[in-house]
């Protein structure tokens, strides 16, 4: 009986140290990581509980006992109570952080290159961190049973779309990034109405298009396009390195 007290004593002691600051397990969201947090101590201790039930009835009225039913009680409805905060948290997060993301437009240019003296331009998706954590929040709300909100499930019955989207745009970026990023001030010139022109395919991506509304002629558009001008930066640097070598050879020989 008294291995029992300590146990649960140690994890009263827990919760009350560590529910400001759960250690989330790795990999999971916030609120769902506290969850699981809490819900492993009721797994540590509700065991041992039922165990002790097991005692001869003739300890039932004890002094002793009652004590360890009234702490596993306590503890019990204090994880509960905390689950259901994490629980209302996360509602809240989603009413006032995540409905109106889906608004944004694809694609962002980088502040940063505004800050300094790049005189080209890079892109990034602009799909919000906070949809990231909805879609895993609600993926482990789900596995525990839980009720979820109309406007996140909404969200995340997208799911697979939406990581279509960005894996596809990931793409995009990439290579607009690395065209931008790696024409000289020489080989700009040559392929300037190229990049004119993927700008231009792009710029409903910049402007127009949000994530609520069916963009797969422009991610088809918009790749076509810009991996062409990667393929000809690639091919216009091959050449060029060809003709330095070669002049480079020309030259040792004279």
């Amino acid at each position: 009986m008294k291995k029992c007290h300590g146990i649960f004593v140690e994890c009263k002691g827990l919760i009350e140290k560590e529910s400001n600051q759960a250690p989330i397990p790795r990999n999971m969201p916030t609120s769902s990581g506290a969850i699981r947090w809490a819900s492993g101590i009721l797994d540590r201790f509700v065991p041992k509980f039922i165990k002790f039930q097991e005692l001869s009835e003739s300890l039932y009225k004890s002094e002793e006992y009652l004590e360890v039913v009234k702490l596993y009680e306590a503890i019990k409805e204090k994880i509960e109570k905390y689950q259901e905060e994490k629980k209302l948290e996360f509602y809240q997060f989603v009413n006032n952080k995540c409905v109106d993301k889906l608004d944004l437009k694809l694609l962002k240019y980088n502040e940063e290159d505004k800050k300094s003296d790049i005189t080209t331009k890079s892109l990034q998706v602009n799909f919000d961190q906070n949809l990231v954590r909805l879609l895993k929040e609600v993926k482990y709300f789900l596995q525990f049973g839980y009720q979820i909100p109309n406007n996140a499930q909404d969200i995340y019955d997208k799911a697979d779309q939406y990581r279509d989207y960005v894996w596809t745009l990931d793409e995009i970026v990439f290579m607009y990034n690395i065209i931008q990023s790696e024409l000289n001030v020489v080989e700009r010139p040559l392929v300037a109405k190229n990049i004119d022109s993927m700008d231009e395919s792009l710029k409903p991506g910049t402007d127009v298009l949000t994530w609520k509304q069916d963009i797969q002629g422009f991610l088809s558009k918009g790749k076509k396009k810009v991996e062409s001008v990667y393929k000809i930066m690639q091919t216009m640097k091959t050449n060029l390195n060809s003709i330095y070598k070669h002049l480079e050879k020309k030259k040792v020989v004279i």
